[in-house]
């Protein structure tokens, strides 16, 4: 924990020099990311302090103190401004260069926030208090790699050299700028984190679903691909021969989906250039806040804001298989046949619990009832919800 929180001091120092200095909007995005962190640990710390511990740590103003309530209404008073300012806080796309009105509100902002550090620090024994400061000052360092290095380097790696290459060859449009999208994509992975959803559930079951070789291979399964040449060329079943980290750079790398025979080369290469540079658990990360999960849910949140309603910070086995199911399939139309095949393979292999598979059964019935999903095949629906309904 001293360590995250460390972390996110610094870079709420650093993101906020660096907007000042360069008016940059993904170095406002990142100071406003690291700004809720910081909001978010401090709330959490005094939630629950007396009124006198209260007082003392937001220095509240005599004429509160004359009127005091309960600590709730205490810390609601304090933070109101500064949740303001959060709310406030946008970039203006209709003019995305345009920064005059957000110059002054960060640093203030900035500086409010380190206030209410000061005064944790401030309530802390000496021994805790100097153990944070030592950790923020080994952590700024660390941030000016993390947050400030230029995202150039991992182009300049051989490996995306030759997959730009190839790409230019195949005539296969690439976005416009790699180090930007990457940026936004690691943005949305620790939001993903910030607002506190738990991946575990959800990495076991896309594993399994999607890619079942991934903590195996470099980021192409030759067997993966060798079955989807087989299915391509006719000699078998229609088969998927991409692996997690080939749908991911294609995800946020790869402009035109069309071209599919020019589109895997390159692809492919995108995927072992990536693998390098990232860990396992990283491209799970990017994947699930990332990729589609309906026409309009880009990443695990939104994904489940469309089809829960909500965030589901603890999200079951059982809403875990429904939304990875729905990155393969991502028109409205449920594939009864395949559900039924994927689900028991998945109890077969212990990844799901007959429970599990009763409960996601249930849950595509509730998507079918709000119209979020359409059943084509009554009759394959009917079977699915026979053999697997409680």
């Amino acid at each position: 924990m001293i360590r995250h929180v460390a972390y996110e001091v610094a870079a709420l120092e650093f993101t906020c020099q660096l907007f000042e200095r360069t008016g940059d909007r993904f170095a406002f995005e990142a100071f406003l990311l690291h700004a809720r962190s910081v909001r978010d640990f401090l709330w959490r710390e005094a939630k629950y302090a007396s009124d006198a511990v209260a007082e003392q740590f937001f220095a509240i103003p005599e004429d509160w103190r004359k009127a005091k309530g309960p600590p709730g209404a205490l810390l609601q008073r304090t933070w109101t401004p500064i949740d303001r300012q959060l709310a406030h806080l946008t970039w203006d796309r209709a003019d995305p260069g345009k920064f005059v009105n957000l110059e002054p509100l960060v640093p203030g902002l900035a500086t409010e926030l380190l206030a209410q550090w000061g005064r944790f620090l401030g309530r802390l024994s000496t021994a805790d208090a100097e153990l944070l400061r030592n950790a923020l000052e080994t952590r700024r360092s660390e941030v000016r790699t993390r947050v400030a290095a230029p995202t150039n380097a991992f182009r300049g790696h051989l490996g995306f050299t030759v997959a730009h290459g190839v790409a230019r060859l195949f005539r296969v449009l690439l976005v416009d700028d790699i180090d930007r999208t990457l940026f936004f994509a690691r943005l949305a992975a620790r939001e993903t984190a910030r607002v506190g959803i738990s991946l575990d559930h959800l990495k076991e079951v896309v594993v399994f679903v999607e890619d079942r070789r991934f903590y195996e291979h470099a980021g192409v399964s030759i067997r993966s691909v060798a079955r989807a040449a087989a299915s391509l060329l006719g000699l078998k079943r229609r088969s998927g021969g991409s692996t997690i980290t080939q749908q991911l750079v294609r995800t946020l790398f790869i402009r035109d989906m069309r071209k599919v025979y020019r589109r895997k080369p390159v692809e492919i290469l995108l995927a072992l250039w990536f693998e390098r540079l990232s860990t396992k658990e990283e491209i799970l990360d990017l994947y699930l806040s990332s990729v589609r999960f309906a026409p309009a849910a880009f990443g695990v949140t939104e994904a489940m804001k469309t089809f829960f309603g909500g965030i589901v910070v603890q999200p079951s086995k059982a809403q875990a298989f429904f939304l990875v199911e729905r990155v393969s399939n991502l028109g409205r139309s449920m594939l009864c046949r395949k559900i039924d095949h994927t689900l028991r393979q998945a109890v077969d292999h212990g990844v799901l619990e007959e429970g599990d598979a009763h409960e996601a059964i249930a849950i595509y019935g509730r998507m079918v009832a709000d119209a979020k999903l359409k059943v084509d095949d009554v009759t394959a629906f009917g079977r699915l919800t026979s053999k697997w309904g409680s």
